[in-house]
């Protein structure tokens, strides 16, 4: 998958647009299955917040699905110090799926500035919902009693490990690629070219049938009509265990097994 990531396009929409009419600029650390679980790098991440802070512009990561303890971190963006931000926006995960609930967390001068001038405002609809808001406080406290965000970090390395040992078994995987329990393992019919399969063998619905074959839930859908690639989620509860690894790796190997077939049968029969 290619992916520009020219930070100094940044630079450039500010200066056509006027930075004095940007407010915010908005990103994910890891994405979700719109990228597959790309990753920003570091000195990109660096030189955004450099950008930012010259032209005056709040930086926002949007960590609603990469945060929480997901990459091993409470907040994926903890990976880059110096690049901290404004704002970051938290949902997901921080109800643990239970219930709807989202976050923003800002800095106490940002938060002083607001409430001298409008305050805070709980009277919309759903705002401090106290059932979510419980929920909430339930699910970081056993993300701190079990030490559920170090565990994503630890069984997340453990994944990636054994996962590439199934690229070398398997020659569809091109690549693998995300942090923690986020990740993606992206799909090609050539390994060295990173060439993505025709349009009449989607290998996202493949893997999808496949997996339930095999007792998966696989979380895949072909993206851009593949313009960018394809690829397929591996991100499991952070409760996972050492042994749960251990059989969705192997039912993961036989899921690819099966798609692989599936995909030389559609090619002998000349159907590409």
């Amino acid at each position: 998958m290619q992916i520009d990531t020219n930070q100094d396009r940044l630079w450039a929409t500010l200066m056509e647009l006027g930075a004095e009419n940007v407010l915010a600029f908005a990103v994910e650390p890891v994405g979700g299955l719109a990228t597959g679980a790309q990753m920003l790098f570091e000195d990109y991440a660096n030189r955004v917040r450099e950008i930012c802070t010259k032209h005056g512009v709040y930086l926002v990561y949007d960590e609603i699905l990469c945060g929480t303890g997901r990459t091993g971190r409470f907040l994926a963006s903890h990976a880059w110090p110096d690049a901290h931000v404004e704002i970051v926006v938290l949902a997901k995960g921080l109800g643990s799926g239970y219930t709807p609930l989202s976050a923003a967390l800002l800095p106490a001068t940002m938060v002083d500035e607001l409430a001298d001038l409008t305050g805070f405002n709980f009277s919309h609809t759903y705002s401090a919902n106290p059932v979510a808001c419980a929920t909430g406080m339930a699910v970081l406290d056993e993300c701190e009693r079990h030490g559920l965000v170090a565990a994503a970090g630890e069984r997340g390395a453990t994944l990636k490990t054994r996962l590439q040992k199934l690229a070398d078994k398997h020659p569809c995987i091109g690549d693998i690629r995300g942090e923690g329990l986020l990740m993606a393992v992206e799909l090609v019919t050539d390994r060295e070219t990173k060439t993505s399969y025709p349009a009449s063998f989607p290998p996202t619905e493949h893997v999808r049938i496949c997996g339930l074959e095999h007792g998966l839930i696989i979380y895949s859908r072909r993206t851009a009509n593949g313009r960018y690639g394809d690829w397929f989620m591996v991100a499991p509860p952070l409760t996972i265990t050492e042994d749960e690894c251990d059989e969705m790796i192997a039912r993961l190997d036989a899921t690819l097994s099966d798609c692989e077939f599936a995909a030389q049968t559609h090619m002998a029969e000349g159907i590409g």
